[in-house]
């Protein structure tokens, strides 16, 4: 047993709140929910490799469920002024394709200059094209395991921002072979790959 201030906390429980609060705060009150509130040490030490292969695998879980529910805010521009190529309606345009697409769908405007514009990627490129699918197979593993292949990249857009911050739609196979499309953001910066979203999409979508 652990002694914190008013309460005692079994260790199990103890180790999936440390967990949970780093995941969501909101999932420990759940995580307590369906224990018996009469648990004791004796199972403990016997228990410990399940219990750690158990909280892992919650920890994954719930990593994803964060993941695929976070809502995305409108990619982020400037106003543009004469100096900025860029049409006031062809900007107007813009602005309405990434906040109705979350900025995995939007169309290129290549004269454009403003800070922080979302561009699409030329997927005809074969070194770009490798780049891509190289952060697609990190989200899907990260989120999926080994429940999916990579099947092809759909579309790819990429923001710089305080580093390459990629939009990626992409079409995976399951075990049976059918088909399933997928949405992630992966952020490449310093610090190496951060998936900031995962979710799956529908085929109106991609």
């Amino acid at each position: 047993m652990y002694l914190c201030p008013l309460i005692l906390i079994p260790k199990r429980k103890l180790k999936r709140m440390m967990i949970l609060a780093v995941i969501s705060p909101t999932d420990i009150k759940s995580a307590g929910e369906g224990e018996g509130e009469g648990e004791g040490e004796e199972g403990d030490t016997d228990d410990d490799d399940d219990d750690d292969e158990e909280f892992a695998r919650y920890s994954r879980e719930c990593q994803r469920k964060t993941m695929m529910e976070r809502e995305i805010p409108p990619p982020h521009v400037y106003n543009v002024d004469e100096d900025s190529g860029i049409t006031k309606e062809d900007f107007d345009r813009y602005i309405t394709q990434c906040q109705e697409s979350q900025g995995f769908k939007v169309e290129d405007f290549p004269n454009a200059q403003f800070y922080s514009r979302i561009t699409p990627i030329n997927l005809s490129n074969k070194n770009y094209l490798e780049v891509i699918q190289k952060y697609a197979k990190i989200a899907l593993e990260k989120t999926e395991g080994t429940k999916y292949t990579l099947d092809r990249v759909i579309r790819a857009n990429v923001q710089i921002v305080r580093g390459a911050l990629y939009y990626i739609t992409f079409a995976t196979k399951d075990a049976n072979g059918l088909e399933v499309i997928f949405q992630t953001k992966v952020l490449h910066s310093h610090e190496g790959a951060d998936v900031q979203l995962f979710r799956t999409a529908s085929a109106d979508e991609s």
